[in-house]
């Protein structure tokens, strides 16, 4: 109910434009912005959905997910050091957090990529940083992802900030 009321008081407010509306979140928040894309009922009200290190307790099983619309663009920003939503999964923290990687794959599967879509995967920086992405014939990649080797519970960033200060930056 907080979504949809938000978006209708900035409609009703403010000049928005409805095809520009992207929602984006880091940490528990790109938890939330995967929940509004798997939304029947909110996700048509965006144009894309990006996360950044997204704590995404609701992917375990990818079974409570029906999209408003296919496809549906996705980006994801995370680093392979995330101790608090590590890209590999994890099971320490009270319920399954999946793979970034399954996330990807169940994302292009709900896509249209068909039921084993296979990544293409460019390196960008000497080894650290690396963007996927799945192609399936003349469509354009919708679901992409960038992944920077020792970064952590952070933005993506070649630059220091507030919220990773101590951890690896992408330089």
């Amino acid at each position: 109910m907080f979504v949809s009321d938000l978006l209708n008081y900035m409609r009703d407010n403010y000049c928005v434009d409805n095809f520009r509306i992207y929602a984006t979140g880091k940490s528990s928040g790109g938890g939330l912005v995967d929940e509004l894309a798997c939304s029947p009922g909110h996700g048509g009200d965006f144009t894309a959905f990006a996360m950044g290190a997204a704590v995404i307790y609701t992917e375990a099983d990818g079974s409570g997910c029906t999209p408003a619309r296919s496809p549906m663009p996705i980006l994801e920003l995370h680093g392979t050091n995330d101790s608090t939503a590590n890209y590999n999964g994890d099971t320490s923290h009270g319920a399954p957090l999946p793979s970034i990687r399954s996330v990807f794959r169940t994302w292009a599967t709900r896509n249209g990529y068909g039921p084993s879509p296979v990544p293409v995967i460019d390196q960008l920086q000497s080894n650290k940083a690396y963007y996927t992405q799945y192609d399936c014939g003349a469509k354009v990649s919708v679901v992409v992802g960038y992944n920077v080797t020792g970064q952590g519970h952070d933005w993506i960033s070649t630059q220091y900030k507030a919220d990773n200060q101590g951890e690896h930056c992408a330089n």
